[in-house]
């Protein structure tokens, strides 16, 4: 396990947003999709998982990267709510962790970020300097 799986797994008590982690009811591919993919792929959201919840960016982004067999795992990540960031700042995390794989940016082969609304882009910036 990485230091951002064992956060998720000895932290999500204290997240206010610790369900995106374990949402069963998901259209997103298992995490052990992860492993046997060729290339792998995480789009961030710069707002929280409940500031997007009735978006439909990620289910047609997912869709289209299992169009291809399996080949590509795609993961998603949201921007921390704000009493979330002082346990991830308490914990040394960065703010984008795959909801699915529970990794860090750094486990991936392409980072990406969705912006839908102009505070969105100013977030971009706070984001990456958690990395």
């Amino acid at each position: 396990m990485t230091r951002s799986q064992f956060f998720i797994r000895d932290h999500y008590k204290e997240l206010e947003g610790a369900a995106e982690f374990f949402n069963v009811d998901s259209v997103l591919p298992d995490a052990g999709a992860y492993e046997s993919a060729k290339v792998r792929v995480l789009i961030v959201f710069p707002s929280t998982a409940q500031d997007k919840g009735q978006s439909m960016t990620a289910t047609v982004l997912n869709d289209y990267a299992q169009s291809f067999g399996g080949r590509y795992f795609m993961d998603f990540a949201y921007a921390p709510t704000r009493s979330d960031v002082k346990v991830y700042d308490k914990h040394g995390m960065p703010y984008v962790l795959g909801t699915v794989s529970h990794l860090d940016a750094s486990h991936f082969d392409f980072v990406g970020f969705s912006l839908s609304v102009l505070h969105e882009i100013a977030a971009v910036p706070w984001l990456l300097s958690s990395f």
